[in-house]
């Protein structure tokens, strides 16, 4: 029997000392990607869907390149706590208060229905506006 896959790229679940436990075991599995399906960006945290028959695995990691086409397989990452923390840009949050004010709101947000994308582009607006408003109001 021959079997056609098409233009396509083999991507290797990898493990390295952030792999939690639970997933170390499905380092070497080679995924075939389809050519038509864009890879993760690499070297930027995402999550893996596979679904195998009626199971889906959820693997979060990044793709690395180094070595052919990587999924370095990574513990989970709160999807709230990484889009606060990537309020503030490379800086980080400098006060733990102002860090937990927009937790709160981006909670609320979360709370009455809003989208991650969605709060997280609005506390973006929110950071810039407060910000822009700081900046001017001391030249």
């Amino acid at each position: 029997m021959t079997i056609v896959l098409g233009p396509s790229q083999i991507v290797t679940l990898v493990a390295d000392a952030g792999t939690p436990q639970d997933l170390a075991g499905f380092a070497g599995i080679r995924l075939i990607w389809p050519a038509n399906l864009p890879l993760p960006t690499p070297g930027v945290r995402d999550v893996l869907e596979v679904t195998v028959g009626q199971t889906t695995y959820t693997i979060p990691g990044y793709l690395r390149t180094s070595n052919g086409q990587e999924w370095v397989m990574q513990a989970p990452v709160d999807p709230v706590i990484e889009a606060l923390n990537a309020i503030p840009g490379a800086d980080g949050w400098v006060s733990q208060s102002a860090k937990d004010s927009y937790a709160s709101v981006g909670q609320a947000m979360r709370d009455h229905g809003l989208t991650l994308t969605d709060a997280k582009a609005l506390l973006m607006q929110l950071y810039q506006g407060a910000v822009s408003n700081y900046v001017a109001a001391h030249p």
